[in-house]
């Protein structure tokens, strides 16, 4: 494989990693998730009525929302946005029909950015470490609760080696749908 010289100074020493490593530096503690400590700068909030929960700020109790970076993988690592065909879920008596025009949320797997420079790389296994802390914390508050429930995980590892820390995150968008996008960005 040849490298692109021009392409290869974005990704060394004082390249474009390291600006954006910059400005995730003069953001306000917490507000990276590369820089941000679970209970320290964000907590759980269960509601026990609903079964909800809601990320918050430590500080002023806001809905905590934060910065991720990460390489945006393709399809074969788990990234999905968009429905394709036609699906069936549920049962005869209470069908759930999937099609293209159905509103579904999108999965993008975040990978380490490739030839990451060496503060880009502690900064992605940053993010890893604090979502590990997450369901690390979770899980043991359900031991503590008796209870078993299968937990949702944030990060994903490579192949069917599941030790160590994780080499992805996945990321939910919001509900959209496909038939509005594909229009949005088609001229008229």
């Amino acid at each position: 494989m040849e490298i692109d010289p021009a392409q290869y100074d974005n990704h060394i020493e004082g390249g474009l990693y390291d600006d954006v490593i910059r400005q995730l530096m003069v953001l306000l503690k917490g507000m990276s998730l590369g820089d941000a400590t679970y209970k320290d700068d964000f907590i759980c909030e269960s509601d026990i009525n609903m079964g909800n929960f809601a990320y918050k700020c430590r500080d002023n109790g806001a809905e905590y929302e934060t910065v991720l970076v990460g390489e945006i993988l393709p399809r074969p690592y788990g990234t999905k946005f968009n429905v394709i065909g036609n699906h069936f879920l549920g049962t005869a008596n209470t069908p759930n029909i999937i099609d293209d025009r159905t509103c579904v949320k999108g999965v993008f797997t975040l990978g380490q950015p490739t030839q990451a420079t060496e503060m880009m790389y502690i900064t992605f296994g940053n993010q890893i470490a604090t979502l590990d802390d997450i369901i690390q914390s979770d899980m043991e508050e359900l031991k503590r609760q008796n209870k078993d429930v299968n937990i949702k995980e944030w990060t994903a590892h490579a192949g069917i080696d599941q030790t160590g820390l994780p080499e992805y995150i996945l990321m939910n968008t919001e509900q959209f749908d496909k038939f509005r996008i594909i229009r949005a960005t088609r001229p008229p």
